[in-house]
């Protein structure tokens, strides 16, 4: 654990799943310090979270930051997070890792591909609102 609050950025942040991990990330301590976009609309996210908008994720430096959330279309994803990988950062993804094998074996390729540099979350493991947990943690 670092002394300070862990310093986060989100690529793809003005989207419904990038600019909620922003928002999770930020209301539980961390610094969301960069939104990586290629155009404006992450300023909204970027000026209430009082982050920095960067155009493209070239521009993250991994001795600035703890974590970089990769919450984009996954057939986008194994490029951007095999290169962040390879640049040292550790990074959490959005969504399945990739869309197909093609895109998996560019991930695993990934010269920083190791067991605590990345993670991925499939989206449909999150219950959707209308379910409820009852007292014993069993959907109902």
């Amino acid at each position: 654990m670092t002394a300070h609050a862990p310093r986060v950025a989100v690529v793809g942040a003005a989207g419904w799943a990038g600019s909620r991990h922003a928002r999770a990330f930020a209301a539980a301590g961390a610094k969301v310090s960069i939104l990586a976009e290629k155009d404006e609309r992450g300023l909204a996210l970027a000026q209430e979270l009082g982050a920095q908008l960067v155009p493209s994720t070239a521009d993250l430096h991994p001795e600035h930051l703890d974590l970089v959330v990769v919450a984009l279309p996954t057939t986008m994803q194994p490029v951007i997070c095999a290169d962040l990988l390879n640049r040292g950062f550790r990074v959490l993804t959005e969504k399945p890792v990739a869309a197909d094998a093609e895109g998996a074996a560019v991930l695993a390729a990934a010269s920083g591909c190791t067991g605590d540099s990345w993670l991925g979350i499939r989206s449909t493991t999150i219950p959707p609102p209308h379910w409820s947990l009852n007292g014993s943690g069993t959907r109902t």
